[in-house]
C-alpha cells in the first residue's frame, strides 16, 4: 500500500513493517489456503499511514500553529496519484484487450470509481445489492483501501484544524502560536475517532459484515491508533526504552501480526475488536523504535531484499492484485500451484521496481517547493480525465458489441429440442456466438424492473404490482420461494398467464424451509424472512388459490445456515418439513419446482464445451435438492426437475447451449432462457 514518504528521514523499522504488510496481502490473494489471514496486512498499513501523516501535521501544528492544507495535499498528490493514474491506464488496456466482454462494464465503472477514489463505497453498494453479489471481483477492486487511505487524507487534516480552531475559539490564542490547548484537543479529537469508529466498526461487523469491511467509518479507527502513536512513540518516556526492551516489544509485535495472519480467515468477524490483535502489533513495533537495536525487528528490517521490498510497497500493492487476475487469463491455468503463483509474484516484483523507478521517484524527487500548486493540481486532474476518456470510449465500443448480440430468433420449443441442442454444445471444440451477454440486464424483468423479488405482502400496491396473467380470473396461481422462484417467472407467465391470475409472494435469499438463515454479507439472523414465512403462510390460508408453486436454491439456504448444530441436509430437511406440512394442511395443490444447479461450465473461462468436466460440489448441491424433490413427493406433491433440461447426465452445466445464454449469473435464468422453459 502508499507509503506515505514525507522526509528523507526513513525508519528501517517502518519500511520492515510495509515490507511485511505487503507480503501477506500478496500471498494472501495468491495462496489463500496457506495464508487464510493475510488480508491484515491492509490494517497494518492503516497504521502506518495514520502514524506517519498525523506525525506530520502534528509537527507542523507544533510549529506553526495551524496546517498548510494546499501544501499538505500537493504532497499528497505528488507521491500518490502518478503511480495510481499510471497502473489504471494500463489496468483499463488491459481489461480491453484480456478480459472477457461482459466482465468489461463492471470493470470500467470500478476503474472510474478508484480513479475517483470511491472504490470502497461503490463495493459497499454491491456488497447489499443483490445483483450484484455474484460479481467477479475485479482487476481494481483491490484500490478499495487506497480510496479508505485517500478519503483519510483529505478528511485527517481538516479534523485537525477544527480542533485548532475551537482551542483559539476557547482561549484567543494568535493564529502562528503553538498551543499547549490546541494540541490536547487534538489528542482528544484522535482518541474521540478511535472510540466511536472502533465502536461502530463491532456494531456494524455483526449486523453487515461487507459494509464493515470497505466503510471508511470502520476503518477510521486504525488510522486513529497510528496518530494516538506521535503523543506515545516520540515521547521520551518511549524514547528511554532500553534496547532489550524494545527488541523484545518489536517481536511481540511481530508475533502479533504473523499470527492473525494464520489463524485468521473469512469467517473471522473483521474489522471488529478482531483487528485489534494485527493492529497493536503494529503499534508495538512502531513504538519499539528498533532502528540500530540489534537481533530485532528493525535488524530484520536492514536486510536489503526486505528493505527493497518496503520502499516498493506501493507499487508492489498496485500490481499484485490485476497480475493475479490477468496472467492466469493469458496463460490458460489456474493459479493452483506453486509455479504459477510464483511466476505471479516474479513479474509482480519487475513491475513493482520499474513502476517505482520511472514513474514514483521522478515525481516524488522533483523539488515540490519550486511547482505552484495549481499545476500539480491542473496535472492531476488531467491524469484522471485520460483514465476517464479511456473508459467511456471501450464503454462507448462495448455499447455498440451489445447492440449485435441482442436476444434474437425464436425460443426453444420443446424439451426435446433443449436437450439436443445441448448435447451438440457439448460435442463441439469452441464456443458458438452468444446472442447475450451475462449481467444484470440479463436477468428476469419481474425481478430487475418490477422489483417482484420482494413483495411486501401487507402492502397492497406490491401485491398488485407483482400480479400478472389475467388479473379478473378466479383461478389463483400463487408463487412463493426466493430468487430462485423469482426467475422461473417468465416460464411461468408463458403457461399460465391467459387463464391465470399470478401473484408472486417470493422474496430473494428467504429459502421455504423454516430455518434461520443470513443473508449475503452478513453475520447477523435475517429475521425478515422468518417473517415473511409466517405472512405467507397466513395469505394462502386466507386466499385459498388454486395452485401454489414453489422452488428455492438448496445450495444458497446451506451456505447461510445461521448455527447449524446438525448437517445442512438434515437442517433443511427438517425445515422444509415444517413448512411443508402446513401447505398440505391448507389441502390446496403444490406444484414443487427444482431449478438446474449452478453453473459449472463457462464459456469466459475455457476455450470450448469440450473440456468442461464435472465438479464434486455440483454433485453435493445435486444431493440437496434430491432431499428437497423427495420430501416434497411424500407429501403428495407435484414435482418438476430441471436439473437434466440444462445439465448432461453427469452434471455439467455449461451457461450456453447453443447460440443462447442460460443463465445471467450462476444461478438464475436469464429472461429469455426462462420463457423458453414455459414454450417448451
Amino acid at each position: 500500500l502508499k507509503p506515505p514518504l514525507l522526509s528523507g528521514n526513513t525508519r528501517s523499522d517502518i519500511q520492515g513493517l510495509r515490507a511485511l504488510a505487503v507480503s501477506l496481502v500478496v500471498l494472501f490473494h495468491i495462496w489463500p489456503e496457506y495464508l487464510a489471514g493475510g488480508f491484515v496486512g491492509v490494517d497494518v498499513f492503516f497504521v502506518v499511514s495514520g502514524y506517519l501523516i498525523s506525525k506530520h501535521l502534528v509537527s507542523e501544528v507544533r510549529k506553526t500553529g495551524s496546517i498548510c492544507l494546499s501544501q499538505f495535499w500537493v504532497k499528497r498528490i505528488r507521491r500518490l496519484l502518478p503511480a495510481s493514474l499510471f497502473v489504471l491506464l494500463v489496468l483499463t488496456l488491459a481489461s480491453y484487450i484480456v478480459l472477457p466482454e461482459h466482465l468489461w462494464n463492471q470493470t470500467l465503472v470500478e476503474v472510474v470509481a478508484s480513479t475517483l477514489y470511491v472504490q470502497n463505497w461503490l463495493l459497499i453498494d454491491s456488497s447489499v445489492n443483490y445483483l450484484a453479489i455474484e460479481n467477479e471481483g475485479s482487476i481494481v477492486q483491490h484500490f478499495w483501501s487506497l480510496s479508505v487511505e485517500e478519503q483519510f487524507y483529505i478528511i485527517w487534516p481538516l479534523l485537525i484544524m477544527l480542533a485548532i480552531a475551537l482551542a483559539k475559539y476557547r482561549y484567543g490564542l494568535r493564529s502562528k502560536e503553538p498551543s499547549y490547548s490546541a494540541l490536547k484537543n487534538v489528542q482528544s479529537l484522535i482518541v474521540a475517532v478511535f472510540c466511536l469508529s472502533l465502536g461502530y466498526s463491532i456494531y456494524a461487523t455483526y449486523y453487515q459484515a461487507d459494509l464493515a469491511y470497505f466503510s471508511t467509518l470502520t476503518r477510521a479507527w486504525e488510522f486513529a491508533l497510528g496518530a494516538l502513536l506521535v503523543f506515545g512513540a516520540d515521547s521520551s518516556a518511549a524514547r528511554a526504552l532500553s534496547p532489550n526492551y524494545r527488541a523484545a516489544l518489536s517481536w511481540c509485535g511481530f508475533a502479533m501480526i504473523t499470527i492473525s495472519a494464520y489463524c485468521f480467515s473469512e469467517n473471522t468477524l473483521f474489522p471488529s475488536y478482531t483487528a485489534l490483535l494485527p493492529t497493536i502489533g503494529a503499534a508495538m513495533i512502531i513504538v519499539a523504535r528498533t532502528d540500530g537495536v540489534s537481533v530485532s525487528f528493525g535488524s530484520l528490517s536492514r536486510i536489503p531484499a526486505i528493505k527493497a521490498l518496503g520502499d516498493m510497497s506501493y507499487s508492489t500493492y498496485l500490481w499484485h492484485w490485476p497480475l493475479t487476475i490477468l496472467i492466469p487469463i493469458v496463460i490458460g491455468k489456474k493459479i493452483d500451484d506453486w509455479s504459477t503463483g510464483t511466476v505471479v509474484i516474479v513479474i509482480t516484483l519487475i513491475c513493482s521496481y520499474f513502476c517505482k523507478k520511472w514513474v514514483e521517484d521522478p515525481f516524488r524527487k522533483s523539488k515540490a517547493d519550486s511547482e505552484a500548486s495549481s499545476i500539480v493540481v491542473v496535472s492531476a486532474l488531467s491524469g484522471m480525465a485520460c483514465v476517464l476518456l479511456l473508459c467511456l470510449a471501450i464503454y462507448q465500443l462495448s455499447s455498440a458489441r451489445a447492440q449485435n448480440t441482442e436476444p434474437t430468433g425464436a425460443p426453444f420449443s420443446s424439451h426435446e429440442e433443449i436437450q439436443a441442442s445441448l448435447a451438440q454444445t457439448m460435442s463441439l471444440s469452441s464456443w458458438p456466438r452468444i446472442n447475450q451477454l451475462p449481467g444484470k440486464h440479463a436477468q428476469v424483468a419481474e425481478w430487475v424492473i418490477d422489483a417482484c423479488d420482494s413483495p411486501d405482502i401487507h402492502t397492497p400496491a406490491d401485491l398488485k404490482r407483482c400480479m400478472y396473467g389475467n388479473t379478473t380470473s378466479e383461478k389463483l396461481l400463487v408463487v412463493i420461494g426466493d430468487s430462485w422462484a423469482t426467475h422461473l417467472l417468465p416460464a411461468i407467465r408463458e403457461v399460465f398467464s391467459s387463464e391465470w391470475r399470478i401473484q408472486v409472494l417470493t422474496l430473494s435469499q428467504c429459502p421455504i424451509a423454516d430455518v434461520p438463515v443470513h443473508r449475503w454479507g452478513e453475520k447477523s439472523e435475517f429475521k425478515e424472512c422468518s417473517q415473511h414465512r409466517k405472512a405467507v403462510l397466513q395469505w394462502l390460508e386466507a386466499q385459498q388459490p388454486n395452485l401454489i408453486i414453489v422452488s428455492d436454491s438448496p445450495i444458497s439456504t446451506a451456505q447461510r445456515l445461521l448455527n447449524a448444530e446438525q448437517l445442512p441436509a438434515k437442517t433443511i430437511s427438517d425445515g422444509l418439513a415444517k413448512t411443508y406440512n402446513r401447505i398440505r394442511a391448507l389441502n390446496l395443490p403444490v406444484l414443487h419446482i427444482e431449478s438446474p444447479p449452478r453453473i459449472n461450465c463457462y464459456f469466459e473461462k475455457i476455450d470450448g464445451p469440450h473440456q468442461c468436466k464435472p465438479e464434486g460440489t455440483t454433485t453435493d448441491e445435486r444431493n440437496l435438492s434430491r432431499v428437497k424433490m423427495d420430501l416434497a413427493r411424500s407429501m403428495n406433491f407435484d414435482v418438476i426437475d430441471l436439473t437434466f433440461w440444462v445439465c448432461t447426465k453427469d452434471l455439467i452445466c455449461p451457461n450456453q447451449i447453443g447460440h443462447r445464454l442460460v443463465k445471467a449469473d450462476s444461478g438464475h435464468f436469464t429472461n429469455e432462457f426462462s420463457r423458453s422453459l414455459g414454450v417448451a
